[in-house]
């Protein structure tokens, strides 16, 4: 008998071999007899895998109507093969980690699982290499598992569909100190310990070390965000870089890019000379400050910036409250815009402008200088009040008018507003050693000009052009230059009297009141050049005054004086009128004051001037345009207390 077969199969663990009877053959046998072949068990030599495995056969059991006819002789073996087994290999697991500037992970076998296996079987897995696909901070992060080598008795009779991947984090390194040499790229990872370069978000705190200089540049995966920076120096070419909390350098040097600190920042030697440094917090430059006109700071918190030795100039910078010192130069001003207060120093030089640019503050600036002051761009503008100490001082703001304060100068003073009002806030004081000017205008329209300082000190000349104009002097009096009003003129000395430069003129659209004192005692107010014009009434305060006007004509309103010989002499004197516009060039004898004085006697000089003037007590009213009449060549004088309604004064 022959033709057994035993079907190859997978390994199971066991040597039980399938034998297969359908093409048993019978060789002898004669032709038309029935016989069968069953029941045969086949063993293989082994349970392990192999080709050609001989496999045993026995207890082969013959059937057939025939089978009694015959004497068999038996098919003792056969072959087959055993395959290995499939197993599939899960359970493979990856450790998290912490920064470390590589790919590499740590891989654990504790779990591992294989699907498939025979009970009792063994089998075990080592040697995987496991790659995250990156080396950057991540959650559930990939990582690639490969090279896996598995072991154990059985392990040669199977075949493994290995674990491909696995997941697992890599977590924020906490800081990583620069361990390169005294300058180096910031990209390299052999100038980090560790290899750690604080690339992205990878790192919180970088620390450098005294002396030493990372240069930052788009080289470095970015944008890169970490949470601090400190120690020694730092430069940055392009690229960005954002500090969430504090930023505290020796040497700042930035020539591109941008630098974003969430914090505050402070640095002894400040550089910028281009790309952009924004931050949340304060600012902080305690010895020497460059920037460039493409550099720009912008801070949200305030600022303060020492310029040791030369001058320092500022191109582009907002802040909140803004504090520049120079003390040992002077300062330049770029675009500065101040949310809050603007504080600038020049121990040694000027504070000045550059051209074409503009300062904004909201709150109150303050300038000073040992030389001059001069900010006259046409943009700039201060919301609030304006302080200054200098030399010369020169101030220009084209929004919303100009608040001045305490003004100090050693030389002249110069205020131009050409979008609303100059004002003087009430508790500021100007003393100016030179001449002092003040335009005013809001658009086409002239602005008013409010100087009214209880303690001002004009000691130059005095220039004011703008609407209603109110000057205060309690200095040794005032000296009015060119002063043109389209609205009223207030002039008040307290501290000596009022005259005007030779070549100068008063130009009044409106009334004028002038009032000369010091000490409590009248002083006098002389404006007698024939350029003046007065176009409304002019009320005097003073000891004696002189008035002249280009048409020859003076209003007068309210007057008062002590010196009443000396002020009707002076108020009638050529080219003068009171306000009944009777001229002094009349030749008729009792038509002026004065003449009526002469023919009617003292007596009546003195109720005159009582009237005129009013009493120094005021129980008297002054002289009004409403109480004074004439008839012919008399003069008649409406006494205004008198209940008699019909009773005047005639003299």
């Amino acid at each position: 008998m022959s033709g057994l077969e035993v079907a190859n199969r997978s390994y199971d663990g066991s040597a039980v071999a399938t034998v297969d009877h359908s093409g048993v053959i019978f060789s002898g046998k004669v032709s038309g007899d029935e016989l069968t072949a069953a029941s045969t068990s086949g063993v293989f030599d082994n349970k392990n895998i192999g080709t050609g495995k001989t496999v045993t056969l026995n207890g082969t059991v013959y059937g057939g109507s025939d089978v009694d006819n015959y004497s068999f002789v038996d098919q003792t073996t056969t072959t087959a093969n055993i395959v290995a087994k499939e197993v599939t290999v899960s359970g493979i697991a990856v450790g998290d980690k912490v920064y470390d500037g590589n790919t590499t992970a740590t891989v654990d076998f504790s779990g591992v699982a294989f699907d498939g296996i025979v009970s009792g079987d063994e089998l075990t897995a080592s040697g995987t290499t496991a790659t995250f696909g990156n080396k950057n901070v991540g959650t559930d992060k990939t990582v690639a598992l490969a090279g896996t080598t598995y072991g154990g008795t059985n392990s040669g009779n199977y075949s493994f569909t290995n674990q491909a991947t696995a997941v697992a984090n890599i977590s924020r390194l906490d800081s990583v100190m620069w361990i390169g040499g005294a300058a180096g790229d910031w990209s390299d990872p052999a100038n980090w310990a560790g290899g750690a370069i604080p690339d992205l978000a990878n790192v919180a705190h970088v620390i450098i070390p005294n002396g030493v200089t990372p240069t930052f540049n788009s080289s470095v995966a970015g944008p890169v965000d970490i949470d601090s920076l400190t120690g020694g120096n730092f430069q940055i070419d392009s690229g960005t870089l954002n500090v969430a909390q504090d930023a505290a350098l020796d040497e700042y040097t930035q020539n591109g890019g941008a630098f974003n600190v969430g914090g505050n920042m402070s640095a002894t030697e400040f550089a910028q000379n281009g790309g952009s440094l924004g931050i949340t917090g304060r600012l902080d430059v305690t010895n020497s400050f460059t920037q460039s006109p493409t550099g720009t700071i912008d801070v949200t918190g305030d600022v303060e910036i020492n310029q040791s030795i030369g001058d320092l100039q500022v191109e582009n910078l907002s802040g909140h409250n803004v504090n520049l010192n120079s003390p040992k130069g002077g300062v330049r001003l770029g675009d500065i815009d101040a949310a809050g207060t603007l504080a600038v120093t020049a121990g040694d030089g000027n504070v000045e402008q550059l051209p074409g640019k503009r300062i904004k503050v909201t709150g109150t600036s303050n300038f000073n200088a040992t030389g001059d002051i001069t900010l006259t761009n046409s943009d700039n503008d201060f919301v609030g009040p304006v302080n200054a100490n200098g030399n010369n001082v020169a101030i220009t703001d084209g929004h919303g008018g100009l608040i001045l304060n305490d003004i100090t100068t050693v030389g002249t003073f110069d205020a131009t507003s050409t979008g609303g009002p100059i004002i003087q806030d009430a508790s500021g004081t100007m003393t100016i050693n030179g001449a002092a000017t003040f335009n005013a205008t809001d658009g086409s329209s002239p602005a008013d000009i409010q100087l009214d300082g209880i303690d001002n000190d004009f000691r130059g000349v005095v220039n004011a052009s703008g609407g209603h104009i109110s000057i205060v002097d309690a200095g040794g009096g005032v000296l009015l230059g060119t002063i043109d009003a389209s609205g009223q003129l207030g002039v008040l000395s307290n501290g000596g009297p009022i005259i005007q430069t030779p070549g100068g003129s008063v130009r009044v659209e409106g009334e004028s009141s002038v009032t000369a004192q010091a000490n409590g005692q009248p002083k006098k107010v002389i404006l007698n050049n024939k350029s003046n014009h007065f176009g409304g009434k002019v009320n005097i305060d003073a000891d004696t005054f002189e008035l002249d006007d280009e048409d020859g004509k003076v209003a007068l309103g309210r007057v008062r004086s002590s010196s009443m010989d000396s002020v009707l002499n002076q108020a009638t004197s050529a080219l003068a009128r009171d306000t009944n516009t009777r001229y002094t060039t009349e030749t008729n004898s009792g038509t002026g004051i004065l003449n009526v004085v002469q023919r009617y006697g003292q007596k009546w000089m003195s109720q005159l001037a009582e009237r005129l003037f009013g009493d120094r007590n005021n129980s008297v009213p002054a002289i009004t345009e409403e109480s004074v009449q004439k008839v012919d060549t008399d003069v008649f004088l409406n006494v205004a207390n008198n209940t008699d309604e019909g009773t005047r004064g005639r003299n």
